[in-house]
Formats: C-alpha cells, sequence, structure tokens
C-alpha cells in the first residue's frame, strides 16, 4: 500500500468544502482542523490566553465559544433549505447562524462527523463528482 496515494486529499476540497445532504438541507463542510481552522484557532487561543490559563468554568466557556466560532468560520461554510421554528421560516446562513445551530450538540456530531471522514476529501472523490 501505498500511504501517500492512499491518503491523497485535496487541499482545496479540504479548504473550500463539499456539499453533503442531511434530509432536505445541504451543508458545505470544510475539513476538520484544516489550515484556516488552525490558524484561526491558534490566533483566538493566543487572544484569550489569560483566561484560557486560568482555568475553571470560564476556561471551558471560553474553549466552547472558540471551537464554535472557528467551526462556523471554517468548516461549517455554507448551507441550504435550513429552516427554523414552528412556521419553518429559511434560516440563511451566517456565521452568526452557524454558530447558533453548531450549539446543538447532535448538529454539532454531525457536522464534525462529516468534516472527519477523509473520504469527503480524498482525490478520487473529487475526480468522480467531476465526472457525474
Amino acid at each position: 500500500m501505498d500511504i501517500f496515494q492512499e491518503f491523497a486529499t485535496d487541499e482545496k476540497l479540504e479548504i473550500e468544502g463539499v456539499w453533503k445532504k442531511l434530509g432536505d438541507a445541504k451543508f458545505l463542510v470544510g475539513r476538520a482542523r484544516n489550515d484556516n481552522y488552525m490558524e484561526l484557532y491558534v490566533k483566538l487561543e493566543n487572544e484569550h490566553k489569560e483566561v484560557l490559563l486560568a482555568g475553571g468554568e470560564a476556561a471551558l466557556a471560553k474553549r466552547d465559544e472558540i471551537v464554535y466560532e472557528v467551526t462556523a468560520k471554517t468548516v461549517l461554510l455554507g448551507w441550504e433549505g435550513v429552516t427554523k421554528g414552528p412556521k419553518k421560516t429559511e434560516w440563511p446562513y451566517s456565521v452568526e447562524n452557524a454558530i447558533a445551530a453548531l450549539k446543538v450538540k447532535d448538529f454539532f456530531r454531525v457536522i464534525s462527523a462529516w468534516s472527519n471522514d477523509i473520504t469527503n476529501y480524498q482525490k478520487a472523490v473529487e475526480e468522480a463528482q467531476a465526472g457525474n
């Protein structure tokens, strides 16, 4: 097995995302821990270093805020067909709306699972999608 070929991914797909369907909605999902994710995460972690190092509830809350913000800006990149409320009002994508959605723990888990699935970002996947 050629590890370099077997695990090759398309870095453009990792950053720009792939569309994933869930029910009637579609979500544009970048790769977990892509270059943009890591850069923003380190930046925000450094900006809030004092709070994070202090520990306790404030540190845990700040860590969650950072994860939601970074995920909304670098992993959950867009959506279509998402509604909100009993009237099923169209809920447009924005970073703020993405952060609110990611706070729903099981939705966050779905996005995380997609973003960690290598098959979504492998070069063979891109080639197959181009042929369809």
